[in-house]
């Protein structure tokens, strides 16, 4: 028997918090390419898909998590959820590394990206040889007295290198003002739970105030959150973050005048880049997508998605050397002058 019920043409809906409608807010179906905006009184409209999988519709708007509700073929209502005023200083950070027993360890859903961060720098910045070398003179077999260190040059400012090295380690903790100490969670250097717990970055003292210190986090005190790129990641403890995909996003660590000296000056660097005047961020070349990865949590809620749309976690995308190879571009003229053979 043919059904009579003709199909929708349009999914309409309304985004809210509470009893107030929210305007400007972005709905689109999840794993889509395209959002829409919400009226002034939180009205949407937005063209069914063709497919006849379980369509998503998810929400957003700065200031809360991302809302979703799964459309049935009548009006949606969508209630976002605000996000906590305060920052949770005592807020335990989540180990990256997969295990079952961890109810939100990164690697358990996400084992692509879990293993495309490991190979990263970032995933050694507190104990990186080369870094530790310079931080108390050894050389690389770890022997002592041999090179520059920076225990023995400015030892009451030791700790300066952790604020970007090993931002989560707590100020209680020896390795907060010597490295050498570091251990658990805040080994693991820049981790996944870091990065997705900064809210905002302040570029009015960038290269003077250093990583966590010129970083504004949002911890919360129960549940959990996460800041990330995509705008429809409907678990409820999701925040769309434009500031990941931006530059000044990396500048807190990759700017830095330590004891006077201009050590990093990349994102400086970047400003005056020909990259900058074409709009092209640091991420667009350090975490270009592989092209490999179509979903970032396979059999944990993730979606099908555009490969090109999501981005590489190596930060060296096919390595160090390739990357140096495609950040020149050298030109050669051949030109004879005269009395010279």
């Amino acid at each position: 028997m043919v059904s009579s019920i003709a199909p929708a043409t349009v999914i309409r809906g309304v985004v809210r918090d509470g009893d107030q409608p929210l305007s400007g807010a972005r709905v689109r179906i999840r794993g889509s390419a395209d959002f829409i905006l919400t009226d002034r009184q939180g009205r949407f409209t937005i063209a069914p898909p063709s497919a006849s999988n379980p369509v998503i519709l998810a929400a957003w708007k700065d200031g809360y998590f991302i809302g979703g509700e799964e459309w049935r073929g009548k009006p949606l209502t969508i209630d976002l959820r605000k996000l906590p005023e305060r920052d949770n200083p005592g807020y335990v950070w989540v180990d990256p590394s997969p295990d079952p027993a961890g109810i939100h360890n990164c690697g358990n859903c996400h084992e692509e990206i879990y293993e495309e961060w490991r190979s990263s720098g970032h995933a050694h910045a507190a104990v990186n040889r080369r870094f530790v070398n310079l931080y108390d003179g050894t050389d690389w077999a770890g022997r002592p007295g041999h090179g520059w260190s920076l225990l023995d040059e400015h030892p009451h400012g030791a700790g300066v290198c952790a604020a970007c090295h090993a931002p989560t380690v707590d100020f209680s903790h020896p390795a907060s003002d010597d490295l050498r100490a570091i251990d658990g969670v805040a080994a693991h250097g820049v981790h996944c739970d870091f990065c997705h717990k900064v809210r905002d970055v302040e570029l009015s003292h960038v290269g003077l105030t250093h990583g966590r210190f010129g970083m504004s986090l949002l911890r919360p005190h129960q549940g959990q959150l996460f800041f990330g790129p995509l705008d429809d990641v409907t678990r409820d403890e999701d925040i769309y973050s434009p500031l990941q995909s931006e530059s000044h996003y990396c500048a807190a660590c990759h700017e830095g005048v330590v004891f006077g000296v201009h050590v990093y000056s990349t994102y400086s660097e970047w400003l005056e880049s020909p990259a900058a005047r074409e709009g092209r961020s640091c991420q667009s070349c350090h975490m270009t997508p592989t092209g490999r990865m179509t979903n970032i949590a396979p059999g944990a809620g993730g979606v099908e998605r555009d490969s090109a749309t999501l981005a590489s976690h190596t930060f060296l995308p096919g390595g160090r050397e390739s990357m140096l190879r495609r950040c020149l571009k050298v030109e050669v003229e051949e030109r004879s002058e005269q009395g010279v053979t």
